[in-house]
């Protein structure tokens, strides 16, 4: 039986109270800690889940929260340089693991460079570089509203609204799978708050999206199946320079897209016009408001819009306005989980929250190796595992048929050490070292991990 893990918690917020609720309920030892006693209130008190009110960065409270013994401490405060010093003191104290929340984007991805290590901080985590990536994955992937890759890029789980020409609308899944044979399976049916695991009999409505998991390669050729008529993406727009939107346009002009930034602040328009100075992104000093400019700049014939500001007001009116002049994709940043359900609802192709992709990557970073991979949906009650199949596990000795998985759970790829990538059928047996990829509920995620790791 593995040995429960002790975790220091530094940051009450939504995200620190989240992981330590989750960790708590997996058996794991937890300490909560954070300044403003309020944020504590109402947090279980379960001998697994101990609270403390006092400052993250004061040595006598880390000593009294006990980092020294810790296997994981993580940094949530809101402040990088906290965040940093929190992190450094732990290791000097004893801790294992550590991992910060950093905002600085620029500053996370180039972590190893830098040497963070040295200043005591294992893994550093950007909300705001998450969202770039996953931005960047949306826009560039023709024809979807989100997409995902795993096991090292080999399996692709993108999401396709089900089009009325598509041949597959209104057949259930084991129809389609005849009319359209390949590497490929139906991760997930329905939508904003309603996402299911679905089974063979289940329908593919048309104007409903669809989570389609397949081989990497594949991917592209199931545009035209699922949404027949997309084009191929050339020019967008987004607005709001910043943490996110700068470095979007910056990546996505280097793919050889025509990018439009907008910034309505004069001096933020300013700083990204010199800071993207020579490249192939054009900026501009105004807003979606503003119908003049608008025209002029022809955004409404942009394949794709992203609102990517600080404002999720600013970013839900810009998204709302771009549809309302005929952008074909549109896409929203949304900070608050307010304003995440509410975006989900409208009729947006995606909607991406940094608090999210940093939890699910806090979530696979204090689960170990086994948990390679971690995606929650919107819903937050449904998600993707990538386990990796260890020596021994009770996978490598019976077929898939035989394992006893959860119902709601389904096996939708193998990504084996050869490189190879299978869609799994009932006789399916697993090698330790194999890549499994697999849709399931929160409640069902303990006993689906314990099968493969």
């Amino acid at each position: 039986m593995a040995r429960r893990q002790r975790y220091v918690i530094l940051g009450a917020g939504s995200l620190g109270r989240s992981l330590a609720g989750r960790l708590a309920r997996d058996g794991q030892a937890v300490t909560l800690v954070d300044a403003e006693g309020g944020r504590l209130e109402g947090i279980d008190g379960a001998a697994d889940l101990q609270v403390m009110v006092g400052s993250a960065t004061s040595l006598r409270i880390l000593r009294a929260a006990g980092v020294g013994s810790a296997d994981v401490v993580v940094a949530l405060t809101g402040e990088d340089a906290a965040n940093a010093l929190i992190c450094g003191l732990a290791k000097r104290l004893g801790a294992k693991t550590t991992i910060a929340r950093v905002r600085d984007a620029e500053l996370a991805a180039a972590a190893s460079e830098v040497g963070l290590d040295r200043i005591g901080i294992d893994l550093a985590i950007s909300p705001e570089g998450l969202a770039v990536d996953a931005l960047q994955r949306i826009v560039t992937a023709s024809g979807c509203v989100d997409a995902l890759d795993l096991a090292e890029g080999r399996v692709a789980l993108r999401a396709f609204v089900v089009a009325k020409e598509s041949p597959l609308a209104g057949t259930t899944i084991e129809e389609a799978r005849r009319i359209a044979p390949g590497r490929w399976l139906i991760a997930a049916l329905g939508g904003a708050e309603s996402w299911s695991v679905p089974g063979p009999q289940a329908r593919l409505l048309p104007g409903e999206p669809a989570y389609v998991c397949c081989a990497a390669e594949e991917a592209a050729g199931l545009v035209p199946i699922f949404a027949p008529g997309s084009r191929p993406v050339q020019r967008v727009a987004v607005v709001g320079a910043g943490a996110i939107g700068e470095p979007l346009a910056e990546r996505l002009a280097a793919t050889g897209l025509r990018v439009l930034l907008l910034e309505s602040d004069p001096a933020a328009a300013e700083r990204a016009a010199l800071d993207l100075a020579g490249g192939r992104v054009e900026v501009l000093c105004g807003a979606m408001t503003d119908a003049d400019l608008v025209a002029r700049a022809r955004i409404g014939a942009c394949d794709v819009l992203v609102a990517t500001g600080a404002s999720d007001q600013e970013n839900l009116m810009a998204a709302l306005l771009a549809r309302a002049r005929g952008v074909r994709r549109v896409v929203a940043v949304a900070h608050h989980e307010p304003t995440v359900k509410l975006m989900a609802s409208l009729d947006l192709d995606a909607v991406v929250s940094p608090r999210r992709l940093c939890g699910a990557a806090v979530q696979r970073a204090v689960r170990g190796r086994s948990v390679a991979q971690l995606s929650r949906l919107s819903d937050e009650h449904l998600e993707f595992l990538e386990l990796q199949v260890a020596i021994g596990a009770q996978a490598t000795s019976k077929p898939l048929r035989r394992l006893g998985l959860p119902r709601g759970s389904l096996v939708l790829a193998v990504a084996g050490a050869d490189a190879s990538v299978a869609i799994p059928g009932p006789e399916t047996l697993f090698t330790a070292g194999d890549h499994v990829v697999i849709a399931c509920g929160l409640e069902q995620e303990a006993a689906v991990t314990r099968v493969f790791a």
